[in-house]
């Protein structure tokens, strides 16, 4: 089994590497702060593990009932109440298979350029080779 990639944060935005989510957090502490961690050169961050999303995670699964909606309201407005039900009454095998061919297609035509951070737990981290540029 692939071990996990992890990314780490201090803070509120994750870094895929541990030392630079140090720096991003050091770079903003005071003086005192970073005394305080340096006595001990420990410090509490907050782990996840990285999961790439694939571009139909975001479909959702209400999307094929929003569809359906949108293509109703539309007819409504052309035709009255003579469309009220229009595509209305879809079996859901109809639906299943609307949501297949449009998750297909957004896995096929879109990317996803950013990750996903699951699973994030508290750990504590050794960091003096990170707090030997900010602290003498």
């Amino acid at each position: 089994m692939k071990e996990p990639e992890y990314c780490y944060t201090l803070g509120d935005q994750f870094e895929l590497s541990l030392s630079d989510a140090l720096v991003d957090y050091f770079d903003y502490c005071s003086e005192r702060e970073l005394l305080t961690i340096a006595r001990t050169g420990k410090v509490e961050v907050e782990r996840g593990v990285v999961r790439q999303p694939k571009p139909s995670d975001y479909f959702g699964k209400w999307g094929v009932e929003d569809i359906l909606e949108n293509m109703n309201c539309q007819a409504t407005d052309d035709a009255g109440e003579h469309a009220e039900d229009f595509a209305m009454n879809v079996p859901a095998e109809a639906k299943a298979e609307l949501q297949a061919l449009i998750e297909a297609w957004a896995d096929k035509n879109l990317s996803c350029d950013f990750y996903r951070v699951d699973s994030i737990e508290k750990i504590v981290v050794d960091c003096t080779t990170e707090l030997e540029d900010y602290v003498s």
